[in-house]
């Protein structure tokens, strides 16, 4: 038996990192978890998958000293690392790579980037980074590589544990989708468009698009499910309300409830469309090859964009998997791609790009991140 210990802070990395190492526990492995900041809250408030056999230990405050006792209270023979894009997660991060010393080390990316603030703070320290980076496709394994090419021969492609329930989603896909539209009283004529939300933005991603449906007179017909992040602020949370009891455009909104479909991802089958700054419920849309993948470059999602990632544009855009729409006619073009009526060529394109990116998700990412594992653990 080997014992691992495990770093989570930011909850995208902590569901890549939870499949594995519940892979370990059923291996007979011995796993200990330090959950922080995001992930200590949802954990205590019973809003984070875990299971009963880890060790955890949760911190929200203090977490690089109590990160010092996490490591001294046993041996260890790996280190797993969620990677994250907060400031405190890329601390914890950090110290978890530093007090590791000469246990062999693995870092599992949950998206496209979000490894890089970790391996800036160690090399800037000149700290042992990772023996092991995991990353989700080789668009994953080209934005580290251009950043820092001296991990080049550390890196994985392995898919994301977090996207193998998606291989499940898209064999039950058109039932899904019959069951979610049943529900709301939409026919498989009527347009559907899932806007996600983000902590901010809301507000210009709905006026973006009631003006676009609008413009394409569509108004009568098409249907808008919207789902707030859950971190949200209240500002955001007021606007929503607002639109779905209290606009002019009231009638559009419909929502299957969250007893059928709990979370964002969970709507991804009824959309013909899907709206968000950088929502992951995007990514997964990608790996379900829906061709109205938009992401919305208005000025507050474009200032979350460049604060998270330090990027204009996102990685899956750069791709060509997903649309960029700053204004309301850049998504009347959109519409009228999916429509028929707009820009075949570019609809293609993009078709191809998302079907390359589905391919890596084949349900394995989780035993192929494991035997990374394993291999770190006999070396």
């Amino acid at each position: 038996m080997k014992t691992i210990l495990a770093v989570a802070v930011d909850r995208g990395g902590w569901n890549a990192m939870e499949p594995c190492l519940k892979q370990a526990s059923s291996d007979g492995h011995r796993v200990r978890v330090f959950l922080g900041h995001t992930c200590a809250k949802q954990y205590r408030a019973k809003a984070l998958n875990t299971d009963p056999r880890f060790e955890i230990m949760s911190h929200d405050l203090g977490e690089c000293d109590e990160l010092g006792f996490f490591f001294a209270a046993s041996n260890r023979d790996l280190v797993v690392v969620a990677s994250s894009q907060s400031d405190e997660g890329t601390a914890a991060s950090f110290t978890a790579l530093s007090m590791a010393h000469s246990t062999p080390r693995i870092g599992i990316e949950d998206m496209y980037g979000s490894i890089i603030p970790t391996l800036r703070a160690t090399k800037a320290a000149n700290v042992g980074a990772f023996n092991r980076v995991c990353v989700i496709d080789d668009v994953a394994r080209a934005m580290i590589m251009k950043a820092y090419p001296e991990t080049t021969d550390s890196i994985v492609v392995t898919g994301g544990p977090q996207f193998d329930k998606t291989l499940d989603m898209r064999s039950r896909l058109h039932s899904l989708r019959a069951t979610l539209r049943s529900k709301v009283n939409v026919s498989e004529e009527q347009k559907v468009f899932l806007v996600v939300g983000d902590l901010v933005g809301t507000s210009e991603i709905l006026d973006l698009l009631t003006t676009a449906i609008r413009n394409v007179g569509l108004s009568d017909s098409a249907k808008i499910i919207l789902r707030a992040h859950p971190r949200a602020k209240e500002s955001e949370k007021e606007v929503a309300r607002h639109y779905l009891e209290e606009s002019e455009h009231s009638a559009m909104f419909v929502d299957p409830g969250r007893e059928l479909a709990p979370t964002s991802d969970d709507l991804l089958p009824a959309a013909d469309v899907v709206l968000s700054a950088m929502s992951t419920t995007s990514h997964n849309a990608i790996l379900l090859e829906i061709p109205g993948t938009v992401y919305v470059g208005t000025p507050a999602c474009r200032a979350l964009l460049q604060q998270e990632k330090s990027m204009d544009k996102t990685p899956e855009v750069m791709a060509g998997a997903g649309w960029q729409v700053d204004t309301p006619n850049d998504m009347v073009n959109v519409i009228n791609a999916i429509l028929g009526k707009g820009d075949a060529e570019a609809l293609l394109r993009l078709m191809a790009v998302q079907k390359k990116i589905a391919s890596y998700n084949d349900g394995k990412a989780t035993q192929r991140v494991y035997t990374e594992m394993k291999k770190l653990m006999q070396a």
